[in-house]
């Protein structure tokens, strides 16, 4: 799939590259879901009216259709791999969603 490029107001939150084109497409593609984690580029995609998902919620999405085993061992390797998550909102998600603890 092209990426288009991003529109003069989208440029003009100097976001990343990588979430840059992940809201071009979002917004050429009104039907999709924005897969976004950074804080900036979250709230350039709602002023655009693009909806968004976090990793987390899609790890826990993916538990849930069971897709994946334990949406905790996916979490953890996430964050070995870099991704930074909020400690706080694993442990109140995990709880609330999966009732599993961190």
């Amino acid at each position: 799939m092209d990426v288009p490029e991003p529109t003069p107001e989208l440029a003009a939150w100097d976001l990343g590259r990588g979430e840059t084109a992940v809201l071009s497409f979002a917004l050429e593609h009104p039907d999709w879901t924005a897969i976004l984690d950074d804080g900036a580029a979250r709230k350039c995609a709602i002023t655009f009216g693009v909806k968004v998902k976090g990793s987390l919620a899609i790890v826990i999405l993916a538990q849930k259709r069971g897709l994946i085993p334990q949406a905790k061992q996916l979490l953890y390797a996430m964050q070995e791999a870099g991704l930074r998550l909020d400690e706080k909102t694993i442990l109140q998600v995990l709880k609330e969603t999966l009732d599993e603890d961190w």
